[in-house]
């Protein structure tokens, strides 16, 4: 009967490793393939490429860990003893668990740093996520109050979804006149009950009941 040892499982689970040079190489040709299809915010960026590499292990040894994937400053850090490092100190779930080694970086925070650059690369922008977003949004028909709130569940700044929102070049009057003109225009309004069902609609496409009043 062959023997299996703990050494063996080790050596086993690192076949799915990876270095955290790879990790955010990786990270960065994900992120600029979903840009390349759509704009995206922050927020959702993040939660995508989270989901996609969740099962991903990272596992660097430390003499590398300090390898810098843009340039600047060190993305991984460790503090190394002069005592060597045991096959099974090793975690591999982001961090080394080791009183050897202390890793200064997550997974999560691998990921941030890879869109932070991004951004300042120009290639993510939640400025121009929410202009795309709000002129696409308006054009099918939705009101400012589900708009607002999308955007903020997608995690962009209240200030610029004011600025897009309240643009000049928006006319909600006519945005919602136009609404109820493809689909009530035979209404008939002194039906209070299908005035109650026409109200109730345009409230569910996320415009005011101010808005909403001015049509009646």
């Amino acid at each position: 009967m062959t023997g299996y040892s703990a050494k063996d499982n080790i050596s086993t689970s690192r076949q799915n490793e990876t270095s955290v040079i790879d990790y955010m190489r990786r990270l960065q040709e994900s992120a600029i393939t979903l840009l390349a299809r759509r704009e995206h915010s922050q927020q959702e960026l993040f939660q995508k490429l989270e989901k996609k590499f969740q099962h991903t292990e990272l596992c660097q040894h430390p003499q590398s860990s300090g390898s810098d994937f843009f340039g600047g400053e060190a993305l991984a850090q460790a503090e190394i003893s002069d005592q060597p490092l045991l096959d099974d100190e090793i975690t591999c779930h982001g961090f080394y668990q080791s009183p050897h080694v202390q890793y200064l970086s997550s997974k999560e925070e691998l990921i941030q740093s890879v869109i932070d650059q991004l951004a300042d690369d120009g290639l993510q922008s939640d400025e121009r996520f929410t202009e795309v977003y709000v002129r696409s949004y308006v054009q099918k028909g939705q009101g400012p109050n589900k708009i607002r709130m999308n955007l903020k569940q997608l995690g962009i700044a209240s200030h610029l979804i004011d600025e897009y929102l309240n643009h000049e070049t928006i006319d909600w009057h006519a945005q919602i006149k136009n609404v109820f003109d493809r689909k009530f225009a035979q209404a008939d309004l002194m039906d209070m009950k299908q005035k109650s069902k026409i109200y109730r609609f345009l409230q569910s496409r996320g415009f005011s009941s101010d808005q909403i009043s001015r049509l009646f």
